[in-house]
């Protein structure tokens, strides 16, 4: 058991959105948030940084004959090496997928090192943008979509059971739909849905409302793209039980699916996420509580987040 027992995560410089919290008695309590600058983290923290999907690649690769991790990661980066023919310094990890087949995610050191530097602390744990969300979900059983709804990009990953097939970016992003909002209402979307006013969630709905055809067309497109580009095993549309969409607003789930139904979009499969720990979405942040998720597992099972 580790003895450190602090969790300190950074999320991308362009959001400047950090976070400390106490991992105990399996539960962890967010003791300090900042969305201006970074928290300077303790040496005993354990810090983990999120990283973006542009400088995150990925692979499919035949696993190696032997059963050490180490033999395994060593493999891997050489043959990312011979079959990419550079000479870049990579880092990777990976795991397991159908077909006992090893699913890579990699990033080349030069470009993580530029990255990493901009933060406050040598990170004992990086991890993927997309990830982060999806860690908090409770996967079902069967073929799924998961796309992640974010500012500036999403991401598209197509599951089989806990197992990942493929994931992609998509350039489709809602940061013009929360600058829309903000411009007629004077608040963010975030504030607006925990005031509860009425009149500011009327107004909010509206705008939403409007950009609900283009949003679910570009989705079903992506989705689409997506199972396209699946390697692993051809899937069409049809072979999927569900598709999940998370993001950090209620109100743009709820209306998702309300439009879905009414629409037939997705071929009326979209459902809201079920989500580990029920008030997920009250914090407003889930890439931010799946990095503390995350964190907290270096130590044992995590049975709730507290703020």
């Amino acid at each position: 058991m580790l003895s450190k027992s602090t969790i300190c995560v950074f999320k991308t410089p362009s959001e400047k959105t950090s976070c400390r919290a106490l991992y105990k008695s399996g539960k962890v309590i967010i003791k300090e948030i900042s969305n201006e600058t970074f928290i300077q983290p303790d040496v005993e923290d354990i810090v983990i940084v999120e990283i973006p999907l542009e400088i995150i690649r990925t692979a499919i690769i035949e696993p190696p004959a032997v059963r050490k991790e180490k033999e395994i990661q060593n493999f891997i980066i050489l043959e990312l090496s011979r079959t990419l023919e550079i000479n870049a310094k990579i880092v990777a990890s990976h795991i397991k997928t159908l077909g006992n087949k090893l699913y890579v995610f990699y990033m080349f050191e030069e470009e993580l090192k530029r990255y990493l530097s901009e933060f406050p602390a040598e990170p004992d744990i990086v991890y993927p943008q997309f990830l982060s969300q999806l860690i908090l979900l409770k996967k079902l059983p069967g073929t799924w979509a998961h796309i992640v709804l974010g500012n500036e990009a999403s991401n598209i990953s197509i599951f089989e059971n806990d197992y990942i097939l493929n994931t992609r970016i998509a350039e489709l992003g809602l940061k013009y739909v929360f600058e829309m909002i903000k411009e007629e209402t004077s608040f963010s979307l975030n504030e607006i849905e925990r005031s509860n006013n009425v009149e500011l969630l009327e107004q909010a709905e509206k705008i939403i409302e409007s950009i609900l055809p283009d949003l679910v067309s570009e989705l079903e497109r992506e989705i689409f793209v997506a199972l396209n580009t699946t390697t692993l095993r051809k899937i069409t549309i049809n072979d999927l039980d569900g598709v999940v969409v998370v993001c950090d607003s209620k109100k743009i789930i709820r209306l998702l699916r309300k439009y879905s139904e009414n629409e037939g979009g997705f071929n009326s499969k979209l459902v809201e996420p079920i989500f580990i720990f029920n008030n997920i979405l009250d914090f407003g942040d889930t890439g931010l509580l799946g990095l503390l998720y995350r964190g907290g597992l270096e130590f044992g099972k995590v049975k709730s987040i507290r703020w």
